[in-house]
């Protein structure tokens, strides 16, 4: 497995929703923290061309292994880096997000994907951040809501 570059997403306030599905056999890999969707009934990483679904709480192993997921809903707040410099002046506007394996991130520079908006700065961080800055997050409408009851 690879090394992590950034935090991932983690849940800080809102409902815990955990599910657990078999790893897909032919996508890529991921790790714990980062943004999955599901193809027919499997977790695969997020593409940048998919909506989100849930975060893995454990690292892809191998085919058909079972992996928890935190299934992501409009009323939790999330935790991550962004990807750029970050000012409370941000607060409140939408941003894309990088969905890469070990890297998944708020993508600070991308206001014209909005799937995320920043909630607020991460206090331990303080008003402005280099890259790599806490936020608090809360997802949008491109969640893949469909796949729950699937």
């Amino acid at each position: 497995m690879g090394t992590r570059t950034t935090m991932g997403f983690k849940l800080v306030d809102g409902p815990v929703d955990i599910r657990e599905y078999p790893a897909d056999q032919t996508h890529g890999s991921f790790q714990a923290g980062d943004l999955v969707d599901l193809s027919d009934g499997e977790v695969i990483l997020s593409a940048a061309t998919t909506k989100v679904f849930g975060v893995a709480l454990k690292d892809y192993g191998a085919s058909a292994t079972i992996i928890p997921v935190c299934i992501i809903h409009g009323d939790q707040t999330w935790l991550t880096e962004a990807a750029t410099t970050t000012t409370t002046a941000m607060c409140g506007i939408g941003y894309g997000l990088t969905k890469t394996a070990g890297g998944a991130c708020l993508d600070n520079t991308d206001t014209g994907d909005v799937e995320a908006v920043i909630l607020k700065l991460d206090p331990r961080d303080g008003a402005t951040t280099g890259a790599g800055g806490r936020v608090h997050i809360r997802f949008q409408d491109r969640l893949n809501q469909t796949q729950i009851d699937a």
